[in-house]
This record gives structure tokens, sequence and C-alpha cells, in this order.
């Protein structure tokens, strides 16, 4: 407000925009905002989450066609 590069009419213009402002508004606002933000975090985060005790099992066909033969010395019966 106090620069001489910025007209008269502007600053005249941004003093009305600050004296319409109402602080407890646009903290409500805020407010609101942020709980909407949240909501979605929460809800994104519930889909990826992934459940530590739920047995997963191999498809068959591609269980055994991934398994690696056994690869080790033969053992000998004395």
């Amino acid at each position: 407000m106090e620069s001489a590069q910025i007209p008269e009419e502007v600053k005249e213009d941004l003093e009305g925009v600050y004296l319409s402002l109402n602080p407890a508004q646009l903290k409500r606002s805020i407010d609101a905002k942020l709980a909407k933000l949240y909501k979605a975090y929460e809800e994104k985060r519930k889909i990826h989450q992934v459940d530590p005790y739920k047995k997963s099992e191999p498809h068959t066909a591609t269980f055994y066609m991934m398994r690696q033969p056994a690869v080790g010395l033969p053992t000998q019966m004395i």
C-alpha cells in the first residue's frame, strides 16, 4: 500500500476487499475445507491399506510354472 507504483484506484479496491473480510468466517471456511481434504485422504488411505493378516494363496497354474527345481547336493544314505 505504501508503494508509489500501485495506482490509487487499486489501493482503494484492495482496502475495500480488506475491510470486507471477516476473520471468523475465513477461519470457518478454511477449517471446512481442511476437513474435506482430510476426509478424502482417509478414504484414499483405506482403499490402499493392506490387511497384514489376510492369507494370500498363489494361483495354481502360475505357482507351478514359476516353481524352480530344488538345487543342492544329492543325499546319500549310508
